[in-house]
């Protein structure tokens, strides 16, 4: 989505409250200038003791202030909110959207999440934009009635007041672009300052925010941070602000001067009392509204048109596809040929030419010590990351010619640290497939084909309960039993390639043993990779892949893979014993 777009549909969405908004702006200066010659009529009315005129000038009088001082800005304020409001909720859905969209390899770099971080106030700095090109419209309206105003004292006076309002226009744009450079040069840092305010503040950490007792130590960082970053930009205001304070002393000695102008006019009897207490009375405002104000509105402006592009710039970032009506119904054969792998900033290769194939409802293994690269494999594979040599095929096209709602229908995966849903156990379950969310009979299916009915039903709700602490009535879960639920959301599933990543990582070793012994026929049908440290599935799997610093070391089966007696070997005598006294321990 391009700028201009956004922001015409803005514009266009909002069409009529802008138009208020544009009238009522406008009328403020043309009320402010028209209310000189109004209290001028006043005043003078009421010296030369003109009874038949004061009383019409006096309503006059009274209704300009009334205009200027409560009608208008009360309009302004309550359309601005309104316009600020819609502004908002279209930007945060846009920018919503788009994080959906991106790639996800994306925000495993740091320039993008520097990015991301400038726009958490984008909604705020596109109305301010919008709000700012208008309000300066009608400063300008008004500044061009008050200098025909004061043109009256002779028009010297009125072109040296422009004179000094071009170093406030050019500061106020230079400061407002400073200011940006440097919030934008303490994006790193203010994102490394939020993170450790997650860490002080949000439920995530918690339990070793008790036990461990590091609030302080993180506080201080905490501390030491936002002061860098606020005296950081508060010195850049500071800078923009001194040299337009300096141009508005000096204007102000020029309005000295031009109001001893005014009164040796006076004397002269060349302008009225009422047009000389008039003007002493407007040219306070007028000041304000073209120093003060108009040097804000520039300054805003040019921030949040920083703020615009940035914005435009993200928004063009490329896009995955979620057409949703797009899916792989069947393969035959998924194959990696001479895959390399390596994470941005990083010199060091994760995935080293590793070749295989992945046949139709065959179950693997990958199997290998932390670190060796088993994951990394699993999200090339999924398409989460895209190889930098070598290639992925599925019945000999490449992954990166599918769309994106293509590879979601051929691979779903059971993560390591799996998400917990704080909502009711059948929507834990149902959004594995989220076009059978609400189908009861499917969801208590698949509850039953990993046993996990009975505990369910024993909650005080059964389906219906609400889980976590989050909301009123929740029943929090342990560790193990929230990792069931997420395995029976991935069987929910309907790809065609299933991916448990660490499946009974937090399992108690019962139920550990009960799903290697079964895993055969809750994978009936299916293709199936399960990818561990730990070999209980491995006896009961077609083909295991043995990785060990980013390469497959040994492939083959159970008993090929024991005769070879080589590194797999080796892992499984080892957990072999490990395993059985685990076991053994928990049925006593």
């Amino acid at each position: 989505m391009k700028k201009k777009s956004m922001l015409s549909t803005i514009y266009k969405n909002n069409i009529i409250l802008l138009a208020i908004y544009i009238i009522f702006s406008v009328l403020a200066g043309v009320v402010l200038s028209v209310s000189t010659n109004v209290r001028t009529e006043f005043i003078d009315s009421l010296v030369n003791n003109d009874s038949r005129n004061i009383p019409v000038s006096l309503i006059k009088n009274v209704c300009t202030i009334f205009l200027y001082s409560y009608l208008i800005p009360f309009v302004l304020i309550f359309v601005g909110r309104n316009i600020q409001k819609r502004i908002s909720l279209y930007v945060d859905h846009i920018i919503n959207r788009k994080k959906v969209f991106i790639p996800y390899h994306y925000f495993e770099k740091q320039e993008i999440n520097d990015q991301i971080n400038l726009l958490n106030d984008a909604s705020v700095q596109v109305w301010n934009f919008i709000r700012g090109c208008i309000n300066l419209a009608g400063y300008v309206i008004e500044s061009i009635f008050m200098f025909a105003i004061i043109a009256q004292l002779g028009m010297l006076n009125s072109l040296i007041i422009i004179l000094f309002s071009i170093p406030v226009v050019f500061y106020s744009v230079k400061s407002g672009m400073m200011y940006y450079d440097t919030w934008s040069r303490t994006a790193k840092l203010r994102r490394h300052s939020d993170y450790i305010r997650d860490i002080l503040l949000d439920k995530t950490y918690a339990q070793e925010r008790i036990l461990f007792h590091y609030s302080p130590y993180f506080q201080k960082i905490w501390k030491k941070e936002y002061s860098e970053i606020r005296s950081t930009s508060i010195k850049e205001e500071l800078k923009g602000a001194k040299r337009i304070q300096i141009c508005g002393a000096v204007f102000c000695i020029y309005m000295a001067i031009l109001l001893y102008i005014l009164v040796s006019e006076l004397k002269d009897g060349s302008i009225s009392v009422g047009f000389a207490v008039s003007i002493i009375s407007i040219l306070p405002v007028f000041l304000n509204n073209l120093m003060a104000r108009a040097s804000q509105e520039i300054n805003g402006i040019v921030r949040a048109k920083k703020s615009i592009s940035t914005l435009d710039s993200f928004l063009k970032m490329e896009e995955v596809n979620y057409d949703k009506k797009v899916s792989v119904t069947d393969f035959k054969v998924i194959e990696l040929k001479h895959v390399w792998f390596r994470y941005p900033n990083s010199e060091k290769w994760v995935i080293k030419d590793v070749s295989m194939k992945i046949e139709k409802n065959r179950h693997y293994s990958i199997v290998g010590e932390n670190g060796a690269g088993k994951t990394t494999l699993v999200n090339l594979l999924m398409g989460l990351y895209k190889p930098e040599k070598g290639e992925i095929l599925i019945d000999g096209k490449n992954l990166n010619d599918f769309s994106e709602a293509e590879i979601r229908s051929i691979f779903s995966a059971l993560t390591q640290e799996p998400q917990r849903y704080e909502t009711v156990v059948a929507e834990n379950i149902g959004i594995g497939d989220i076009d059978r969310v609400h189908d009861s009979h499917a969801i208590a299916e698949v509850a039953k084909s990993i046993q996990i009915d009975e505990f369910i039903n024993a909650l005080p709700n059964q389906y219906d309960t609400v889980l976590g602490t989050m909301f009123t009535g929740g029943i929090n879960l342990s560790g193990g039993e929230w990792k069931k639920l997420s395995l029976s959301r991935l069987l929910m599933s309907k790809t065609l390639v299933k991916i448990l990543d660490e499946p009974t990582a937090s399992m108690d070793p019962k139920f550990e043993k009960w799903i290697s012994e079964y895993f055969d026929k809750i994978m009936k049908n299916q293709t199936c990779f399960v990818v561990s440290h730990r070999l209980a599935f491995s006896k009961n799997v077609d083909q295991i892949l043995v990785f060990d610093n980013g390469e497959i070391c040994e492939m083959g089966s159970h008993e090929k893979l024991m005769e070879q007696q080589g590194i797999y070997y080796k892992m499984y005598t080892t957990q072999q014993s490990m395993y059985e006294d685990d076991v053994l321990s928990s049925a006593t």
